[in-house]
């Protein structure tokens, strides 16, 4: 009797977690593009069905092995610098020259790619991070997949496990499918899709590594888990930067590296922001990519046509307003998402001094006109 109750209990659950699941779909859906990125993605499959996995739409949209992170090539920013300038001639051919300063104004400004200071460490310096953080990842991955396999072999006669078996297998179809897929990801972040998936998958990846270890160590595979896993973790929330130091350092840990200068919101650039929006909202902004987003925090409507995101003295508006956060007042660094990467060049500081006004400044972001 006892059993029948818990089944009944365990199934009524399930139950409970599926309509929460549905009822979040619709509600995020009203407030998101959650319910249109379906439609829009199996349209643009259909109707491109025959090259979706040519070079033209794996550019625009993710080549499959990317998603797989052992597979990512290394990035040469000095090229992506010579094309993201190359873009930014063309994107203003059509402008007015006599919009922009001359260019003897310009030519004693150079900008160049440069990186956000990282954490400095004397402790394991030259440990390569980035690779053990891939092949962990990459491994994590695998575990998962056999997980879900070697618990579908070995338990797909339990009735009890039925269930489990079938959201386990239709998770991690939907999962790769959806991965190799390049429309995919032009309408859904693939990081974050994969971070939801692993609310049920996560727990099929010990049982795969469990499984396929068992054979040769037994009773020290729980050992041998664990500490994959604590590893895992270490590398994952970036506990291992601590050591060795580097750009990557985690915000939550530190106030310095990529993440922090991308990220964190200060109070001064909140006040900056306010300020531009009060005092003349017609005028031509530019900005950096990660300082636009501040402006979201204070006002939730924002005339993109007067935006540019672009901080290039060649490009520069001589009427225009040009908005620095912390990281380009403090740091003298501009950020520039560029074919999905993130391009970091100095500021030109400089050249604001020498041919604008400073008409707003809290000491930590300023505005010049």
């Amino acid at each position: 009797m006892e059993k029948i109750k818990y089944k009944e209990n365990r199934n009524n659950n399930i139950i409970l977690i599926a309509i929460l699941f549905v009822f979040l779909f619709f509600w995020y859906s009203q407030l998101t593009n959650t319910l249109g990125g379906p439609i829009y993605f199996i349209r643009d499959s259909f109707s491109n069905l025959g090259n979706i996995f040519s070079e033209d739409v794996q550019v625009e949209g993710n080549f499959p092995l990317q998603n797989i992170l052992l597979f990512s090539k290394k990035v040469d920013y000095g090229k992506e610098w010579a094309e993201y300038n190359n873009q930014i001639k063309k994107k203003y051919n059509n402008f007015s020259e006599d919009i922009f300063y001359p260019k003897e104004r310009i030519s004693n400004t150079q900008q160049s790619i440069i990186f956000s200071k990282g954490l400095e460490s004397n402790i394991y310096p030259n440990l390569n991070v980035p690779f053990l953080r891939t092949l962990f990842e990459f491994m994590g991955r695998l575990f998962i997949v056999l997980g879900v396999l070697f618990f579908f072999i070995f338990s797909r006669k339990i009735k009890d496990k039925i269930l489990l078996n079938i959201i386990g297998l239709c998770f991690l179809g939907f999962l790769i499918i959806f991965t190799f897929l390049p429309f995919f990801s032009l309408y859904y972040d693939l990081p974050r899709f994969y971070q939801q998936f692993l609310i049920i998958l996560s727990i099929f990846s010990p049982i795969g590594f469990f499984i396929l270890i068992n054979p040769i160590f037994k009773n020290k595979s729980y050992i041998l888990v664990a500490l994959f896993f604590i590893i895992y973790s270490i590398l994952s929330l970036g506990l291992i930067y601590q050591l060795t130091g580097g750009t990557s350092a985690a915000m939550r840990l530190n106030n310095i590296g990529f993440e922090y200068d991308t990220r964190y919101n200060h109070g001064s650039e909140l006040t900056s922001a306010f300020w531009i929006i009060q005092k003349d909202y017609s005028k031509d902004l530019y900005l950096d990519n990660h300082a636009l987003l501040r402006f979201f925090l204070v006002e939730n409507s924002i005339p993109k046509k007067n935006i540019f995101q672009d901080v290039i003295p060649t490009i520069i508006n001589k009427n225009a307003y040009v908005y620095s956060g912390y990281t380009n007042a403090i740091k003298e660094v501009t950020i520039k998402t560029y074919n999905r990467l993130p391009l970091s060049f100095n500021f030109p500081t400089e050249f604001l001094d020498d041919n604008k006004n400073k008409v707003y400044s809290t000491g930590e972001s300023e505005i010049f006109k």
